[in-house]
């Protein structure tokens, strides 16, 4: 029986040929999941008829661990709980990965890593007086990770860009973050961890950010999010080093790696040492590994086709 790592993703993008072949220079072969291309069980597993039509994939394949880069994060936020549901490892970014900006900055703030002050608003008046209270410069980011932030340089600013998501995006639009401070390129330091430590960084204030305190406080957000491979942006601001925002599937071509080993190559260590903690005790069912202590079987081996699924 063969392990095969799936990795999550509706096109094939740079980062993730790089993941592949330096999985398959691990020895751990891996193909790319489409999101829509087969419906997922929600609670009981499917009658054999259905689970048949759902992997469509060899049997002898067992799904073990999964890499989420899926760009769209609606339709990951829904997959990702249900593989997790029935046993699946997935590297992905934890709470970033099927959370929001909100619950992001919600459970970082009582871990007391440090963030920038911030605002929860519901309306167009509510953003204003968020912004009044914060003073300007002032960023607006909206709930759903991969929508992009919008700075308020001063209060022209921020009432045409609030009343414009009132009118036009209803109340999915009218709830946002706002935080005080706005993000400058000279001034900030892009991290990526895998695994539980930096392995590659970008930014222009690299060299006048205390790289050791960034990588601290990424690597501690990364742990606080439950995160096996995060994006973390750390500012310098007033009150010192602030995490302003995380990305559940990073980018990372423009990124460089801290060691000697390529970023797709630490990426790919992480997932051996995941497979390798799987194989350490697994339980046997119907002549199939599980890939958790849930009793799925042989229908679950065949639903998810490919063990390993990674998303972005």
């Amino acid at each position: 029986m063969s392990t095969v790592v799936n990795v999550l993703c509706a096109r094939v993008r740079m980062e993730e040929k790089w993941m592949i072949e330096a999985l398959a220079e691990a020895g751990v072969p891996a193909r790319q999941l489409p999101p829509s291309d087969s419906p997922l069980p929600v609670g009981p597993v499917p009658a054999e008829p259905l689970a048949t039509q759902v992997v469509g994939g060899d049997a002898a394949e067992v799904s073990r661990v999964i890499i989420d880069r899926c760009a769209d994060r609606i339709v990951a936020g829904a997959i990702l709980p249900v593989l997790r549901s029935l046993g699946i490892t997935v590297i992905d970014g934890g709470l970033a990965a099927a959370g929001t900006r909100l619950s992001v900055a919600t459970a970082l703030a009582v871990a007391g890593i440090p963030r920038p002050a911030t605002l929860l608003v519901t309306s167009e008046d509510s953003g204003l007086e968020a912004v009044s209270q914060l003073g300007y410069p002032a960023t607006l980011l909206p709930l759903d990770f991969g929508l992009t932030e919008m700075p308020f340089m001063d209060r022209d600013i921020a009432e045409a860009v609030l009343e414009h998501r009132e009118v036009l995006g209803g109340s999915r639009s009218s709830v946002a973050l706002i935080q005080s401070g706005v993000c400058h390129d000279a001034a900030r330091v892009d991290l990526l961890v895998s695994g539980g430590k930096v392995v590659a960084m970008s930014g222009a204030g690299a060299g006048d950010i205390s790289l050791d305190r960034a990588f601290e406080i990424a690597e501690n957000t990364a742990s606080v999010l439950g995160a096996s491979l995060l994006g973390v942006k750390v500012v310098s601001s007033n009150q010192g080093l602030v995490v302003w925002d995380v990305n559940p599937v990073p980018d990372f071509r423009t990124l460089a790696a801290i060691g000697e080993r390529s970023i797709a190559t630490e990426i790919a260590a992480n997932v051996a040492a995941r497979l390798t903690e799987i194989a350490a005790g697994p339980s046997v069912l119907n002549g199939h590994a599980l890939l958790a202590p849930f009793g799925f079987g042989n229908i679950l081996g065949r639903e998810v086709s490919d063990g390993v699924v990674l998303s972005a």
